[in-house]
């Protein structure tokens, strides 16, 4: 929900795994600058992340698998401290690119 933009003051991790969450992430998400970790694996999440998910300066730790995006942000640089980034399982079929290439 469009909601979770109201916790901007969230420090840490942000988990919704396996919450059987269905189609598209809010742009809301990308509002939330403070947490280091956002863990969205094993739902139902289509289409494409938000593209200000790269605005997201505090975040070390990206983990998208195993839903149905087709497609991430593109077109920006990452201004994150992203060390680990997981989009394994899903229907991605673009070039990852070369600031996310090499993360655990």
């Amino acid at each position: 929900p469009t909601e979770i933009g109201h916790l901007q003051d969230l420090q840490r991790a942000l988990n919704l795994s396996s919450m059987f969450l269905t189609g598209t992430v809010p742009s809301e998400l990308g509002m939330l600058r403070k947490i280091d970790a956002l863990d969205l694996s094993s739902n139902s999440l289509t289409s494409s992340l938000p593209t200000n998910l790269v605005d997201m300066a505090s975040l070390e730790y990206l983990n998208v698998s195993n839903n149905n995006f087709v497609s991430f942000p593109l077109g920006k640089t990452w201004n994150t401290i992203l060390e680990t980034c997981d989009m394994s399982h899903n229907q991605i079929e673009q070039e990852i690119p070369n600031e996310l290439l090499g993360l655990s």
